[in-house]
């Protein structure tokens, strides 16, 4: 998250918004320029969405940004290769579909599920044995 204060905001607001980052769980690195300053949140582990809420209502600060997306993990421009999860014999996910699927009019998630590739116990219990 990015936070800027408003133009010549006061020390003690400043120190309110970092002393409120912190008790998120948050760490602070502030850059202060001649006019105004701007604190950069680092970290996880907290309520990114509550610290953000919180901070736009508190006094002195004009805007408070997100810069990470809640779903980066899961995102293809976090993760470039495709998911695979293996189900018991069965493999879910990785197939490249150029199909928009659609559920009453809105986007929606779609799941191909394939036979596994690689043999499993019960196969080779039933081989022939050497």
């Amino acid at each position: 998250m990015i936070i800027s204060m408003r133009p010549h905001a006061t020390r003690q607001e400043v120190e309110n918004v970092k002393q409120r980052i912190q008790e998120f769980g948050f760490r602070v690195h502030s850059i202060e320029g001649e006019e105004r300053v701007v604190i950069g949140v680092v970290g996880v582990g907290g309520d990114v969405e509550a610290c953000l809420e919180s901070l736009e209502a508190t006094p002195g600060v004009e805007k408070a940004v997100r810069i990470s997306a809640p779903y980066k993990f899961v995102s293809k421009e976090f993760r470039q290769e495709k998911t695979v999860i293996r189900v018991g014999r069965a493999e879910i996910g990785a197939e490249n579909y150029d199909t928009n699927l659609l559920y009453s009019g809105h986007d929606a998630i779609g799941i191909g599920v394939l036979p596994a590739t690689i043999p499993d116990a019960s196969d080779e219990a039933d081989a022939p044995h050497r």
